[in-house]
């Protein structure tokens, strides 16, 4: 920061800014990351429309509404989405940080508070703020997305977390440059659709774990009873308890395998509302797979009569034909 009065104005100014919406706003307040955004709208407009602008920017669903709550349950929410984004579209360098141990919310947290003001090259910065004023949360998601592919082949040459973070967190000048982040930005699409699956796998996921640590706290109590009873009857209690736990393994797994099929329904059912939406789906595909379900499709056709009874069956086996009189 200078010491030269234009400089000590704008400090004032995003002061008074910060502070105005701490009152205004007194559930959030302030926290770290939003004097980025704040002076980032100081330096294009007039203190009062600055105000608004974040405003709208911090509470609106379309940009960053719930990133700055005190729980920050939003931002690591988002931060499991981009995870099943990186999984799906770079499988390899989610591995790699998969087994370096680097969560995404380690460099998620800084990417989308501050709207990659961070980033070395400002003309950069303006583009990218450019897109997200227009299309929304999607362009924070496809920002991102895009660095990563820029980064992968240096990422996957690291075999050391010390020297991938902060490659991640500071990003290099020759990626940020305008002629090289933006016109990849623009071949990098993340589709609302798109979200909203990877927010449906998100939501299973917490549901699943919430369950299953339900079990294991229920199943500990019980064998935790389970030791204080008499002697005697502790041999017949473990074996009991070795029953039930097989049983709730058991359970689990078909549990786990209806989630994902759950999942996968969700999924093909929000991408088949999207394409309805475009008017890119053929109407005989618009309906559920399960209406096209027919005898024929298994191999089978059976024909039924009252008195004079035909049956017909065609199978692997070979055909067999009987008719009743």
């Amino acid at each position: 920061m200078g010491r030269s009065a234009e400089a000590k104005e704008g400090q004032a100014k995003l002061f008074r800014i910060l502070s105005a919406y701490a009152e205004y706003n007194p559930q959030i307040g302030y926290c770290q990351g939003m004097s980025y955004i704040a002076a980032m709208l100081l330096m294009n407009m007039q203190e009062q429309d600055a105000f608004w602008a974040l405003v709208v920017l911090l509470e609106k669903p379309k940009y960053l509404a719930g990133f700055y709550e005190h729980s920050l349950d939003t931002i690591q929410r988002h931060a499991k989405i981009f995870q099943q984004l990186l999984k799906h579209r770079m499988p390899c360098l989610w591995q790699h940080m998969e087994n370096l141990k680097v969560a995404p919310l380690l460099f998620i947290t800084t990417w989308f508070l501050t709207l990659f003001t961070s980033l070395p090259c400002w003309d950069t910065v303006l583009a990218i703020w450019d897109l997200i004023i227009l299309y929304g949360i999607n362009t924070i998601f496809s920002t991102g997305l895009c660095i990563l592919q820029l980064l992968e082949p240096r990422l996957l040459a690291m075999s050391d977390v010390s020297h991938l973070l902060p490659t991640l967190l500071r990003i290099p000048v020759e990626v940020s440059r305008y002629s090289i982040l933006v016109p990849a930005l623009w071949m990098t699409k993340v589709h609302k659709w798109e979200l909203d699956c990877m927010q449906s796998v998100v939501l299973e996921e917490e549901e699943e774990e919430m369950m299953s640590s339900g079990r294991h706290s229920i199943q500990s109590s019980t064998m935790q009873k389970a030791t204080n009873v008499d002697k005697k009857n502790a041999p017949n209690l473990k074996d009991d308890a070795g029953k039930r736990s097989s049983r709730s393994s058991a359970s689990t797994g078909r549990g786990r395998q209806e989630t994902l099929k759950n999942t996968l329904t969700k999924m093909l059912k929000i991408a088949r509302c999207y394409l309805q939406e475009l008017g890119q789906l053929p109407k005989d595909l618009a309906t559920s797979p399960s209406q096209d379900r027919s005898p024929s499709a298994r191999g089978h056709t059976k024909y039924h009569g009252s008195k004079g009874e035909a049956r017909r069956v065609n199978s692997r086996r070979g055909r067999t034909e009987r008719t009743n009189l």
